[in-house]
């Protein structure tokens, strides 16, 4: 037992003599800690605690009529709030904001009170719950670009102290939807955000890619081709620019071999009105890009100017055509090479019969010489 003495008021409390109400949440809800003074009562004093984190401070901390959060430990600062700022009818629940697995653990309601008329004589009142936080499927990142000046500061959310947001499931939690292509055509990435809501980010990833840049990266109402991957610069496009009615798909253009692999889309989204509280959206799909049966070369003839340009591709046959068409070449060529010998051949026993022709006619010319 704890006897703890606050303006001559006598506060008693130990965590292991109140029956501690158990609660489940998933990662990035908000949950309400239940707590209730008598009616009619006047509150001195409201502490909210984690006695596990007790030495650094308090959960929530409340004295002479308002909060104090120069008394909350640092993690709590900025997500706890009164369900009731009037605390009428005695309620002194809190509101606990995007909660993570971090802030699964126990948590004690202390207060004091009074009667209305404010005498000194204190009624000390307890309630405890245990809170447990399972995964959402979420993955948290950081809030800041890769550059100092590219902070996501445009992204609002109730956990800002860290500068840390839920954004979007790791590839495995997610169902991912297989989309097969082939080589040389476009694909569309499908993703849908909640209709009437507000687009914080849009990021497309390759998690075997990710560490070198995104598919796709949409910010502050402008896509940032610096932050992509190489492979993926000027192949990538929203299919809809104003992302009407939600819609946050991307078209993947000209696709390669190269670019099967799993395709996450992650948003953040607030209310219409921008309010602080985020919702995370994400999808996944699974692309393969099969062989077409053509192969890509350059437009332009040999040298060192002869670039692939982008999309700029002749298409020529390959696999078994190939080999069809190069059997029918040779024989063609065959066919004509001999018909040209016999052409040839013709006329020359042409010419050489009109040879011996001319060469007698000469010589039935000639005068016979007499001896």
């Amino acid at each position: 037992m704890l006897f703890v003495a606050v303006n001559s008021f006598f506060l008693v409390l130990s965590s292991d003599s109140v029956f501690a109400v158990p609660v489940t949440v998933k990662t990035g809800e908000d949950v309400v800690l239940q707590c209730q003074a008598p009616r009619g009562t006047v509150i001195r004093l409201l502490e909210w605690i984690r006695p596990d984190l007790q030495n650094d401070g308090n959960v929530f901390f409340y004295r002479n009529n308002r909060a104090y959060d120069k008394y909350q430990h640092p993690s709590f600062r900025g997500r706890v709030e009164l369900r009731d700022p009037q605390m009428k009818d005695g309620d002194t629940s809190v509101i606990l904001k995007n909660v993570s697995i971090s802030d699964t653990g126990t948590y004690d309601c202390q207060m004091i009170v009074s009667d209305i008329e404010g005498e000194r004589t204190g009624t000390e009142i307890a309630s405890s719950q245990n809170l447990t936080v399972t995964d959402s499927g979420y993955l948290k990142i950081p809030v800041s670009g890769v550059e100092a000046e590219d902070k996501r500061e445009d992204v609002k959310t109730d956990a800002k102290e860290n500068n840390d947001i839920n954004v979007g499931p790791v590839a495995e939690s997610a169902f991912a939807v297989p989309v097969t292509v082939k080589t040389g055509e476009d694909v569309v990435l499908q993703c849908q955000a909640p209709r009437g809501t507000v687009i914080r980010l849009l990021e497309w990833i390759r998690p075997d890619l990710q560490n070198d840049g995104n598919v796709f990266f949409y910010r502050n109402n402008r896509a940032y081709d610096k932050y992509q991957h190489p492979s993926f610069r000027g192949r990538v496009e929203l299919r809809d620019p104003q992302m009407k009615d939600g819609d946050t798909s991307v078209i993947l253009k000209n696709v390669s071999i190269s670019d099967t692999g799993t395709y996450d889309c992650r948003i953040i989204v607030s209310d219409i009105v921008g309010e602080r509280t985020v919702t995370e959206i994400a999808s996944s799909q699974n692309l393969t890009v099969t062989d077409s049966g053509y192969l890509e070369i350059p437009v332009s003839g040999g040298g060192a100017e002869d670039v692939w340009e982008k999309g700029q591709t002749e298409k020529v046959i390959s696999s078994g055509e190939n080999k069809n068409v190069i059997v029918g070449l040779v024989v063609g060529l065959l066919v004509f090479a001999l018909l040209l010998c016999v052409v040839m051949l013709i006329r020359n026993r042409q010419c050489v019969k009109t040879f011996y022709q001319r060469v007698s006619q000469r010589e039935g010319e000639r005068p016979k010489v007499e001896i």
